[in-house]
Order: C-alpha cells, then structure tokens, then sequence
C-alpha cells in the first residue's frame, strides 16, 4: 500500500511465515499499519472479534509514515491485488508483524487505527496477510479476520450473547493506606497503586475483551469533596469506551450519592440509572439488536434504611424487550436486618424478575462462589476494584459477564488490581531465633508472591500482614522482635511485584504443659485452664468471651473511639475473633510473668512431639 503518485517500492527478502512456509514480499511490502499479534495459538475457525481491522505488516516505509501522521483520509490509499494463491483463508500468509507503529496501535496519536473505526471496515487491501485489531501497552490484540479472495477485509458476524464489565466499589479521590515510603526505590509510586490506576487497567481491558457495556454498581467517587479529584479520570475512562462503542451505566451508592450525579452532567456519556431512588432500566444492544436489559436502583440520599429491591418487587418493571436477559445492579446491604444502607435479603432478590444480580458496597468479592437464590438468580458482589486497606484481601479487580441469548450468566473476575493484600500465619520453631525469625519472614513473604505469580496473578505490589503462631520457648525475645521491630522497612521485589510487610502480629503460646500446670490451685492453674478453654473452643469459650464483652463495652463505647468507628477499614474490637485473639495474648503474658516467679525446675514443659 503507498501513497498516491508514489512509485511503489521495491521488493524486499523472501520471508517465511512462522508455519514455515515461504512468503510472497509482494504481500507485505505494501502494508503501512503495522499491529504485533500473537499466532501461535491461530485457529482459523475460531477467530476473535474486534471493532475495527488493521493491517498486520513487516516494514513501514518513511513516506507512508509521514503521510499517516497527517491523518489522511482511507481513500487517498491504493492497494495492490491480492496474490494469496487460492487459499480464501490464507493460512500460508500469517505473519509475524513488526511493533514499529504501537503508538498508533494505541490511538495515541491522529489517524492510523481511530480512522480506519470510524469508516466501519477497512479499505481493499494486499492479499497473503493476515487482520488484526488494536494493540494495547500490556498485551497485543488477538488475531481476528483473513482478507478475502477480492482484496478486501472480511467481516465475521459477532457470537451470540453480549459481554460486560462490571465493576464494583472504586472510591476514586482516595489511596490506599498502609503502604511503605520506599516505594520508589523499587521503581513505583502510589499513584500506581490508586483507584485511579486500577480504572485505567479496567478500561484498557474492556476494550481488548471487546465487551458492550461497562456497568459501575456504586461509590465510583469516595465522598463528595472527592469529585474534584475523581472528574479527570472518571471523563478518561468514559471518553476512551466510549471511543470504541463500549457504553458505561452506573448506579448510585452511598459515598457517592452528590458527587456521581454531578459528575454525570458534565462526562458525557456516563449514564446513571435509577437517579432519585427510582427503578430504571436500559438495553444495551448488539450489532444493533437489544441484547441485554440492565434494572438499577440509585440512592437518592446518604442514609436509605428500607429496601430498594422490596420497592422493586411491589411495583415491577415491565420488560422493554421479551426474550432478553435481564440483570439487576444495586449498591446496598445484603441480608441486613436493618441499617442506613438500602438493606434488602436474598428472598427479595429471588422474588425480583431478574435473572440475576450484581452487587456493590461490600468489598469482599462475592460474585464468583456460585451464590444462587431460591429461585435459581446467581447473585454476588463485585468486591471494590483494588484493595484500600490491608483488610481488603485476595483477588480484587472488574469482573467480565458473558450473557448468552438463553440468560445464563457466567462472570469472571478479572485479578488485574494493581495492589493486593494477603493475611498469612507463620509458624516458629520451639528454640526459633527472633534473628531467625526474621531472615524466614522476608523468605515467606517472596513465597507467597511466587506463588501468585505461578498462579497467573502478578500485582504491581503485594501487602502481607503476618500472625506469628507456634509454641516457643523463647517467648519474650520473639514478642519483644515482633513488636519493635520497623516491619514496614522490609520491602523487597519477588519476579513483577514489589512485597513489603504492612504488619506483624503474634499468636505465641508457650511451650508448656498447660494440661499438668492446670492440676493445681495457684494463679499460674487457673491461668492455664483459662488459657485451654480459649482454644479449645465451645460453650464455655463463649460464656468466657461474652462476660469479658460485658467487661470492656464501656470502655469500646467511649466517645474518643467513635471516630474510628467510621474508618472504611474499621473492625469491631469485640467480635468473637478479635476478642479471642486479644485473651489468648494478654493471658499468655501474664502466664509468662506468673512463671517466671517460680524456679524453672518447677515449670512442666511441652514434651517433644
């Protein structure tokens, strides 16, 4: 392909395609766009689908480079004929393609691959090559269509169904915490580990994944104030789907009850449903057939302490089109008895005309356990799009919802977060060193990244809090280490992540006897039985836990406490957990203390195993 009045270039080497056959120069010499994709995995009778067609090629020429830049229009172009040699699917012609154009491939410059989408197809081209889509900095794009015997692109009827992206709590305008001040030593900023930059990847994944519609299901934006912060990635976001025919609908939550529906009139092309607490609906087509319906709920104030999905079920929505799926998305609290966050149950979800459910506010992902109502809906949430604090665990990310013509759902959680956090136990030795300790600590923490990584999951970074577990004998010098020691120094980088330690905590107990020390009558017996009734577990362990809750409410009551029960990463500190852990600590020091005032000839110690 060259430029009008331009003499056409000379042919070049023979090349081979990677089927080892021998090519014809002819074929590629005149193909000016150039987009890398993977061939390997080519089967001709399953292509891929994208948007728009570009041109695989091998050598760009400087003139054809030039003119691109300008952003001439396609039918300023002359193709040769194609000289496949037969063969309409042209196998023999899969070729490898040079990234020399990328930038381009990315639609980072005019021309190039936005003008060839916005003319529908592209123009007749060189036969023996091989269509492509768009290109993207992390992965190239699939191998989707073959010019056919008349020179021209060939396009391939889109599959049955609809694809989505369903994203859950973002909370842009606020950063993670926790993390270490020497992320820049190992090449990272925060800003690579925000809301903000686990958008960007969501967005840059819905266009490679070619989905129609990208559905937001609450608290997009943190607060109010956060809107200021969150409107120039929030319009990017919308732009560029946008800009590949990708539609955005959002509900409402609760953080962001002001700021989205104001940030919704200036993006355009953010669509809110629901807005004002009222049931919605919109279709979302493809290949210009209603394909798929959406039901969303928006809260219209701050506090909404009914049910939305309660409303929804008395006064039902009719279908805008029958024989199409129908799926619901919600911000609220499920199965809450009560509560100021749209609470609503799993029967109400059940009795709804929705095939099924896609839920925000809760950050814990939910939507991949298979969760189904009584009447078959699956249902879940989303989970926030990376996580904001190290209890935030596991995999987070956007979640892609493959909707077939019969109903039936099938999502896929996308584990791309930037940011990942893991609660892990490490068990010690009986004469474990705090130094040894140490050394194991940072050897575990790289283990853990290893084995994500074997996984298919590999975070920017990678957050660890670590329970130390184990019966030790040198139980005052490893809780000392533990709790002196500058945890948050200890970074390292383990194959694409960087792996630093937010937190160490312990659960020690000591290497005793706790059966012979609880025979007698003294402090330290009593202590002991108190200790075994902690971790046995059962009905006294209860009774044990709530008359210490009993003990402790009113200091957890206390006004200066009440600030922190607001944090997003707020926990009950008399839970049953917390509370236990809390004892077994505070009892196994004071046991320690207790013994140490006898003679050590005198303290039955743990027999070996």
């Amino acid at each position: 392909m060259h430029d009008r009045g331009t003499p056409a270039p000379q042919p070049t080497a023979r090349a081979s395609s990677p089927l080892g056959e021998p090519m014809d120069p002819r074929a590629v010499l005149h193909l000016p766009v150039v987009a890398a994709s993977p061939v390997d995995d080519f089967d001709p009778t399953q292509p891929a689908f994208l948007p728009w067609i570009v041109i695989v090629a091998t050598r760009v020429r400087p003139l054809t480079r030039s003119v691109l830049a300008r952003g001439d229009p396609v039918e300023h172009w002359r193709f040769d004929p194609p000289t496949c040699g037969g063969d309409p699917r042209f196998r023999s012609g899969v070729v490898h393609g040079e990234a020399a154009w990328s930038t381009f491939a990315q639609g980072e410059r005019p021309g190039g691959l936005r003008a060839l989408r916005r003319a529908g197809c592209a123009p007749p081209a060189c036969g023996h090559a091989l269509l492509t889509g768009r290109t993207s900095r992390r992965r190239r794009a699939r191998l989707h269509s073959l010019l056919d015997g008349c020179g021209r692109p060939t396009r391939v009827s889109e599959p049955e169904g609809v694809r989505l992206l369903a994203i859950g709590d973002v909370h842009l305008g606020t950063r993670p915490g926790s993390l270490p001040v020497n992320l820049a030593d190992f090449g990272l900023e925060v800003s690579d580990l925000t809301p903000e930059a686990a958008l960007s990847g969501a967005v840059e994944r819905a266009i490679q994944e070619r989905v129609h519609a990208v559905l937001f299901a609450g608290d997009v934006v943190d607060s109010t104030n956060a809107r200021f912060e969150a409107l120039r990635p929030l319009e990017q976001a919308v732009a560029d789907l946008r800009a590949e025919g990708i539609r955005v609908l959002a509900v409402v939550g609760n953080h962001d009850v002001q700021a989205l529906p104001r940030l919704a009139k200036k993006i355009e092309g953010l669509e809110l449903i629901g807005a004002g607490g009222h049931w919605e609906s919109r279709v979302v087509e493809v290949a210009g057939r209603p394909a798929v319906e959406v039901v969303g709920w928006s809260f219209p104030q701050a506090a909404v302490g009914t049910s939305p999905v309660d409303a929804l079920n008395r006064e039902p929505l009719a279908r805008e089109h029958a024989g199409i799926p129908r799926l619901g998305l919600l911000h609220g609290d499920l199965d809450a008895s009560a509560g100021p966050y749209a609470p609503f149950s799993r029967a109400e979800l059940g009795a709804a005309d929705v095939d099924a459910w896609l839920l925000g506010h809760i950050h814990k992902p939910s939507l991949g356990g298979g969760a189904r109502t009584g009447s078959g809906q699956l249902y879940g949430y989303l989970g926030s799009l990376v996580g904001l604090n190290p209890t935030e665990t596991g995999p987070h990310g956007p979640w892609l919802i493959r909707v077939d013509a019969a109903g039936n759902v099938v999502p896929e959680q996308l584990t791309i977060a930037p940011l990942r956090w893991e609660h892990i136990d490490l068990a010690v030795g009986k004469s474990e060193s705090p130094e040894d300790l140490g050394d194991r600590l940072l050897e575990e923490a790289k283990r853990v990244a290893r084995e994500l990584n074997e996984q298919g999951h590999s975070p920017r970074a990678l957050g660890l809090r670590v329970c130390v577990v184990g019966s030790t004998e040198r139980f005052d010098a490893l809780r000392k280490y533990i709790e002196d020691a500058d945890w948050q120094n200890h970074v390292g980088q383990e194959l694409e992540t960087v792996v630093f330690i937010d937190k160490v905590t312990h659960a020690l107990a000591l290497a005793l006897d706790l059966e012979q020390l609880a025979q007698g009558d003294d402090p330290p017996a009593l202590m002991a039985r108190k200790l075994m009734v902690l971790t046995r577990g059962g009905a006294e362990r209860d009774a044990l836990l709530a008359e210490a809750r009993e003990q402790l409410r009113s200091v957890a009551d206390e006004s200066c406490w009440r600030r922190l029960e607001r944090l997003r990463d707020a926990e009950d500190p008399l839970s049953d957990e917390r509370l236990g852990a809390a004892l077994l600590q505070s009892g196994t020091s004071a046991l320690k203390a207790l013994l140490d005032q006898r003679p050590a000839a005198d303290v039955p110690l743990e027999a070996a195993p």
